[in-house]
């Protein structure tokens, strides 16, 4: 317990408040599944109140916030900002979509596969849950804006990339977001994480009339 106590607070003055409790419950869970298989006696995580801070709900942005965001990205990324608003797309479902993903004339996004970044390499797998296989409405306004950027800036050939990155490879992170803080600083909310634009997509969902099972279907909930 000493040991784990005195890595415990050394964790704490070089990373954030939920780093070290993520840290801290996979090594609980570790200990857990020792003392089950008689490797160890008793478990030795038993620092108290360990828990993350709980942080503050973070609004989604409004429409005109949303649309100062996307005027201040590059032209390239405009409509990665708009699929991921109103379509409500995770990253990695977003920065893996083809060609042969996005059917204009039917208005729908055929999510079927996802990146994902291990050991900084990209790799191309299912979505995030078995419901993240799913056909995704586009709304008639993101239409046109993504017709655009799939003839100027999206890969040739049905297995193009949608969004590349720079390299022609996956979109990385570090990429994406060297322009999308300074686009949320331009609208004044510098609180707004990428993944807020699901939230976003889901309030406007929801706005519109949409039941919980519509919300979940659309956003790839398993539940």
């Amino acid at each position: 317990p000493e040991d784990v106590a005195q890595w415990y607070h050394a964790l704490g003055r070089e990373t954030g408040a939920t780093y070290r409790s993520h840290a801290y419950g996979v090594l609980r869970t570790i200990c857990n599944t020792a003392v089950r298989e008689e490797v160890l006696t008793t478990n030795p995580c038993k620092v108290e109140r360990t828990g993350a801070k709980r942080l503050t709900d973070v609004p989604p942005p409004t429409v005109n916030e949303l649309r100062v965001m996307v005027a201040n990205m590059p032209e390239n990324l405009r409509a990665a900002v708009l699929v991921a608003a109103w379509a409500g797309l995770r990253f990695g479902e977003l920065f893996e979509l083809r060609r042969r993903d996005v059917d204009l004339n039917a208005g729908v996004i055929h999510v079927r596969r996802a990146v994902t970044r291990v050991g900084g390499a990209a790799v191309v797998g299912q979505p995030k849950t078995f419901a993240g296989r799913r056909d995704v409405n586009i709304p008639p306004h993101v239409v046109e804006p993504l017709r655009d950027h799939l003839r100027e800036h999206a890969q040739v050939g049905r297995d193009g990339l949608v969004f590349p990155g720079p390299n022609g490879a996956h979109m990385a992170p570090r990429d994406l977001y060297r322009y999308w803080w300074p686009a949320r600083q331009a609208a004044d909310r510098p609180d707004v994480r990428w993944h807020d634009l699901r939230h976003f997509s889901a309030t406007m969902a929801a706005r519109s009339g949409a039941t919980v099972r519509e919300l979940q279907s659309r956003l790839g909930h398993s539940t």
